[in-house]
């Protein structure tokens, strides 16, 4: 893992923020026909402002009195991204996985196979009976 030189980070965060004005503008559209997609649309202030405000938030202390984890973002000047729509959440382990999964045996993998063969071959015996019926009541 790669050593990160957080005070380093921070203070260009901190040039950052002071160098780029506040006058970005963000918009977060609902698709009508999709209500799980948004579309983000931002002018070039608004994109440099919001990745501003997120590198803000990977050294901010979580709220006093809240849910253990939340940030306080302060998205409210860009516009439609205010903080009663969205809530952001620092959480470390979000890349680990929740089980980890053995490689399957060999015999595992050969009673799939076997079961995978039944369930095809009743398949097809099942679909002759049905012609064979069909036949013998039309003729």
């Amino acid at each position: 893992m790669a050593v990160i030189d957080a005070a380093h980070i921070q203070s260009l965060t901190k040039q950052l923020d002071e160098a780029v004005p506040r006058e970005g503008h963000v918009e977060v559209i609902p698709d009508p026909n999709d209500l799980d997609y948004r579309r983000i649309r931002a002018n070039q202030l608004g994109y440099l402002r919001l990745g501003i405000e997120f590198l803000k938030a990977a050294y901010a202390s979580p709220e006093s009195g809240g849910k253990g984890r939340l940030l306080k973002l302060d998205l409210a000047y860009l516009e439609s991204l205010e903080h009663r729509y969205y809530s952001f959440e620092r959480c470390e382990d979000v890349w680990s996985p929740i089980w980890s999964e053995e490689p399957a045996s060999a015999m595992s993998q050969i009673v799939s196979w076997l079961i995978g063969v039944f369930l095809v071959a009743s398949f097809l015996i099942g679909a002759f009976s049905i012609c064979r019926w069909l036949f013998n009541a039309v003729v």
